[in-house]
């Protein structure tokens, strides 16, 4: 953009486009390549140039967050103050796993409220684009930042139920360490901000799932067992393919993560019903598609 310097700190949209890629004189002779993008320093943005589009693209969606944030700041602050107000809040998330690595609950539930409200289409392309999305947002916010609280109060209460159920359930230590793993992949640090909200909102089902099944354990030990080796072995196949891949970014490898949670609610908690049908076949089949590509 004509006139924006790198390292240049903005609390609003530049003026124009940013191109896709910059060129540069490199000091021996030649060119350089590098992919501009926003970048997030907590009360503003600078221009940065990154080695990679897919390295720019990330840094660049947290940049334009935060020009949001900072547009929007007056609602955004009303919320907080009210949330500061809720005694019961940081009690009911103190005992979440990954807390201790986490962002303060609040800053993830405005980053995820701005994704929602803003950048569900992704960044804008310009500042007439950016000023709509702001326009767009502003009457949203604090709404979409009130649906996310209440169910992180609900996620947070049936994660509750399951440490409960997961202190009585030691004489499986097998079963244990897959529901610890199972948990760590569901409520990572940060989890407001990280999980994608379609996913995020299943959170309580299956949390639930995870407590009918240890409510279950104890009259059918050698069921569980079986399921787990089932969900296990596809899930080793699926962690194979991703390997494989060597961090490449995949649709059907991303929607199969989250079939495997529907697997579990399945296999053990029935009653609590899945959106889609799942089973074990259905899903080695999709694996099986997957690795003859």
């Amino acid at each position: 953009t004509p006139g924006l310097a790198l390292g240049q700190r903005m609390v609003d949209w530049p003026v124009g486009e940013l191109p896709e890629l910059v060129e540069l004189a490199a000091p021996g002779g030649g060119t350089l390549v590098g992919f501009p993008g926003l970048v997030d320093r907590g009360d503003a943005v600078e221009l940065q140039l990154f080695d990679s589009p897919e390295t720019a693209a990330r840094e660049h969606r947290a940049g334009v967050r935060r020009l949001f944030a900072i547009a929007l700041a007056e609602p955004i602050r009303q919320f907080q103050r009210d949330l500061k107000r809720d005694s019961s809040l940081q009690l009911r998330i103190a005992g979440l796993p990954g807390q201790d690595k986490a962002a303060p609950i609040a800053d993830q539930i405005v980053a995820a409220a701005i994704e929602r409200a803003a950048l569900a289409d992704g960044p804008p392309a310009d500042r007439p684009s950016f000023e709509r999305a702001v326009t767009a947002a502003r009457p949203r916010i604090t709404l979409l930042a009130g649906e996310l609280l209440r169910l992180v109060k609900t996620i947070a209460d049936g994660w509750t139920q399951v440490r409960r159920a997961l202190g009585a359930a030691k004489t499986w230590p097998a079963v244990v360490a897959d529901v610890q793993a199972q948990l760590d992949g569901l409520l990572p640090p940060s989890f407001v901000q990280v999980v994608a909200f379609e996913h995020l909102s299943q959170v309580p089902r299956y949390l639930e799932a995870i407590s009918v099944r240890l409510e279950r354990l104890r009259n059918q030990p050698d069921q569980d067992a079986r399921r787990m080796a089932e969900v296990a072995q596809l899930t080793q196949r699926w962690q194979r393919r991703r390997r494989d891949l060597r961090g490449a970014g995949d649709p059907t490898l991303d929607a199969f993560r989250w079939m495997l949670e529907e697997l579990r609610v399945s296999l053990f908690a029935q009653s609590l019903r899945t959106p889609y049908p799942v089973s074990v076949k259905r899903l080695a089949r999709i694996l099986e598609q997957h690795e003859l590509q």
